[in-house]
């Protein structure tokens, strides 16, 4: 199991279109400390947020016993896992009204400012018609802003941590994947206004186009490659290397990688960096936090990327935004 990111696929979990078995209580509760012991026992980020892991159990695990059918578990679970705050740890199995992925489900992306929150990046000029950067968002869904922050942060979450309350404000501007967004704004100088944010299909964010690459050869005969939220595509790697050869003639390479929300696998990201080494080099070291807290003693161990062709030894400059997201 990765120790960084943690997708749990429990065994009673299958919802999509399947006609629904009928579990028990029992099963549930199985099924709710299977999740919730291998998070305790797993996941890698308690010291940045602090979720108070015991008290998620403690809240949750009652509400097992007035679970009715598998989307109302489903609905549970995801609330569970609310609590960590993080984007990395979600269910393979959904409902009609789950949250929307973050920052894949968003068009906007704002911080909070007092009672207010202000748009700092749009992802979607074409969606997001009539929003522009510095907007100040009043309300959300009816609330105002920090009312709605407050609110959608969860029990057992720390909600003192400003990474805890942005994470909130994403969750909310992205919303649930069978709603729209409400919000009002203000503009220096204009009335306020109201809004309806309608991002995407849930699944159409996180969807990556035909192609995982644009290729281009830019004015001044500069490469460039433009990931198509395809790093977590293998066929991206096949993709990477004929780009690289494609372009191996340039001065120069810019490699883009703006839009890359839902993030990746280390498989793709070493046979990308692999075509700019000429020797194995460390890429990243990894830890096993469940050994150390089983034992008090630590485990690490350096990862290597190896040199893969061809080569690629021109000046490289990458992009990056709001929504470049983990392996991106």
């Amino acid at each position: 199991m990765p120790l960084s990111t943690i997708f749990i696929a429990l065994t009673l979990l299958s919802v999509g279109h399947q006609k629904e078995k009928g579990f028990t209580t029992e099963q549930y509760l199985k099924d709710f400390d299977v999740l919730w012991e291998t998070i305790r026992d797993e996941y890698a980020y308690f010291d940045l947020h602090r979720a108070d892991w015991t008290k998620a159990r403690t809240v949750f695990r009652p509400k097992v016993q007035e679970v009715s059918h598998l989307g109302e578990f489903v609905m549970l679970l995801e609330r569970l896992l609310d609590q960590l705050a993080d984007p990395h740890t979600h269910l393979n199995s959904n409902t009609a009204s789950s949250q929307r992925l973050v920052p894949s489900g968003a068009l906007v992306w704002a911080v909070p400012d007092k009672e207010a929150a202000v748009v700092k990046s749009i992802r979607s000029f074409e969606v997001a018609k009539g929003l522009r950067t510095g907007d100040r968002i009043l309300l959300i869904n009816g609330q105002t802003a920090s009312v709605a922050v407050k609110q959608r942060i969860g029990p057992a979450s720390n909600g003192s941590d400003p990474a805890v309350r942005q994470y909130a404000l994403m969750c909310l501007l992205a919303g649930k994947r069978d709603k729209a967004v409400e919000i009002r704004v203000a503009r220096r100088g204009a009335t306020p206004r109201d809004l309806i944010l309608i991002p995407p299909d849930s699944n159409k964010a996180a969807k990556s186009p035909t192609q995982p690459l644009l290729v281009k050869v830019l004015p001044g005969n500069v490469g460039y490659i433009r990931f198509n939220n395809s790093l977590g595509v293998q066929e991206t790697v096949l993709a990477f290397d004929r780009a690289i050869a494609r372009l191996s003639a340039t001065k120069g390479l810019v490699i883009d990688l703006r839009d890359t929300p839902g993030g990746g696998n280390t498989t793709i990201g070493r046979a990308i960096l692999g075509h700019f080494v000429r020797k194995e080099r460390p890429y990243q070291k990894h830890s096993d936090p469940g050994e150390f807290r089983a034992t008090g003693i630590p485990r690490s161990w350096i990862e290597l990327v190896s040199p893969r062709v061809p080569g690629y030894t021109k000046p490289v400059v990458a992009l990056v935004g709001r929504w470049t997201a983990s392996m991106g």
